[in-house]
């Protein structure tokens, strides 16, 4: 007897196909295929390809925001941005459609999100706002660069743990910190 697939199974394989081949991976044949199913499947969750990219990009908002929340650290954070290597690939994905109507409002809320917990944990460790909120937008812009360059096949993945420490390093540098 075939498995009965959930919505959430076929956002998840949504998520799979963005971290792997960007927005045009995401095709309802592909992904019934690799779930092993046809895409009747699909049919009984999702009218269109294009409300299951919805939900995929619904989902990893989420999680986005989730994985940042408990953070309590300017190392909590930054090791919670690089946590998740397929979460980090749908986001290069996601930045590399930002023209997208689509992609767009959830990529800026979670870059931005990112920025103002980053900010203010820096200013608990003794910025200023200013000085603070100037670094968190660098080290948000430098992430949203290593994902991209990740995504474009420039650098490996597996060099995200180097990456977030020299983040870390950016973040704590200088003497303008108290």
């Amino acid at each position: 007897m075939a498995r009965r697939l959930s919505a959430a199974d076929w956002v998840d394989a949504a998520l799979d196909r963005l971290a792997d081949g960007g927005l045009p991976a995401v095709a309802v044949e592909p992904i019934a295929a690799s779930l092993g199913v046809t895409k009747g499947s699909f049919y009984s969750h999702f009218s269109t390809r294009d409300e299951l990219l919805v939900a995929a990009i619904e989902s990893w908002r989420v999680l986005q925001l989730e994985q940042m929340a408990p953070a309590d650290s300017v190392e909590d954070l930054l090791t919670s941005w690089f946590a998740d290597a397929r979460l980090g690939g749908v986001f290069g994905s996601l930045c590399a459609a930002v023209a997208d109507s689509t992609v767009r409002p959830a990529v800026f809320e979670v870059s931005a999100a990112r920025a103002t917990r980053l900010a203010e944990l820096l200013v608990a460790e003794g910025w200023g706002e200013e000085d603070a909120a100037a670094r968190a937008r660098v080290i948000d812009a430098a992430y949203v660069g290593f994902w991209r360059l990740v995504e474009a096949g420039a650098l490996p993945v597996e060099e995200r743990s180097a990456f977030r420490a020299e983040l870390s390093t950016l973040a704590h540098s200088s003497s303008a910190a108290a």
